[in-house]
Formats: C-alpha cells, sequence, structure tokens
C-alpha cells in the first residue's frame, strides 16, 4: 500500500482544516482500522482542494457587483439570495457536464495512486459541499427576506434611480461583471 505524505499546506489551508472540516458532518465513528496520521494527512488533503476549488473569487466578486448595482438603483434584496442558490446550482451541475473529450480525458487520466484518489474524491466532495451550501444558504436568505428578518433593500440609497434608466444600468453592470468574473 502506497505511502501517504503530509502536503505542504498554507495558511488558508491550515485554517479551512483546523475550522472547515470540523464542521462537516460525519457519521464515522470507527477509526479502528485507520491510522491516525493517515485520517491528519486525508484532513491536509480536503482542506488543500477546498481553498484550490472552492471558487470564493467568483462569490466575493459577484457581491460586490451587486452591491455596486444596489448602490446605484432599487434592488430587491431577495436577488441576493436568489443569485446565491444559482451559484450553487452551477457549482453542483458544471463539474458533471461533459463533452465526449472531457469525459474521455477523465476516464483516460483516472488517479492511479492513493494519493491522488483521495485528491480526486476530495475534489469531488469540495465542489458538491460548496454547491449544496450556496444553495441553502440562497434559500435561507430569501425567506428571511419575504419574512421580513432581512430589509426589502440591502443598501437603501440609490445615486442614480432617478437619473439614469436602470435597465441600462443593469446592462453596464451585468456586462462590467462578465468582464470581471472572466479575470482572474
Amino acid at each position: 500500500m502506497e505511502q501517504l505524505e503530509q502536503p505542504e499546506m498554507n495558511r488558508w489551508e491550515r485554517i479551512a482544516r483546523d475550522h472547515i472540516l470540523p464542521a462537516l458532518p460525519s457519521s464515522f465513528r470507527d477509526p479502528g482500522d485507520l491510522d491516525e496520521g493517515e485520517v491528519h494527512i486525508a484532513q491536509s488533503i480536503l482542506a488543500k482542494q477546498y481553498v484550490e476549488h472552492a471558487n470564493l473569487g467568483v462569490l466575493w466578486k459577484t457581491g460586490l457587483i451587486l452591491l455596486v448595482y444596489d448602490s446605484l438603483f432599487v434592488f430587491q434584496s431577495q436577488i441576493y439570495g436568489l443569485v446565491l442558490s444559482v451559484l450553487g446550482s452551477l457549482s453542483l451541475a458544471l463539474p458533471t457536464l461533459h463533452t465526449p473529450e472531457t469525459l474521455l480525458n477523465e476516464v483516460k487520466n483516472q488517479p492511479e495512486g492513493l494519493t491522488e484518489q483521495i485528491r480526486f474524491r476530495a475534489e469531488q466532495s469540495v465542489k458538491t459541499n460548496v454547491g449544496v451550501f450556496a444553495l441553502v444558504v440562497g434559500f435561507v436568505w430569501q425567506v428571511f427576506t419575504i419574512s421580513g428578518v432581512i430589509s426589502h433593500e440591502i443598501l437603501p440609497w440609490n445615486h442614480l434611480q432617478d437619473k439614469f434608466p436602470s435597465w441600462i444600468g443593469f446592462i453596464l453592470i451585468f456586462t462590467v461583471g462578465i468582464w470581471v468574473l472572466k479575470t482572474e
């Protein structure tokens, strides 16, 4: 059996391992067959995958774009929850969409070693967990907005509302937003 090696970790990966992973639900309670050191290494691999594949850049950029539009025009706070739900749905769906080329590439490049298999499964788990989390938060946000817990509008000032048609502002911010999201 292949010997697992502890990967080098940066600060964010250690934070993910020490604070995010313990929050994940686990029904596994029989560590009799597992070595504590190997479990720690698997945790480190999973934490590295969270930092690499969680796509938090997309989340904060999208949030910033929404806040800019919200500061310029009237913007229902329910939209924030809808956008989170859309991002969660995309996070769940995109990794499973395959062209014949990507399907063949995935089958041909199956991970062979134990470390690669753990890394591959960890990446899949991260994408699923992030998608489900975004869907849940987006849904709860919408429920809180509709019930009045969250105000009707997050940013109450609307600097361009009476000076500029909101549909033109939407097109401009949407176009700039697409450009910002594509640049990494």
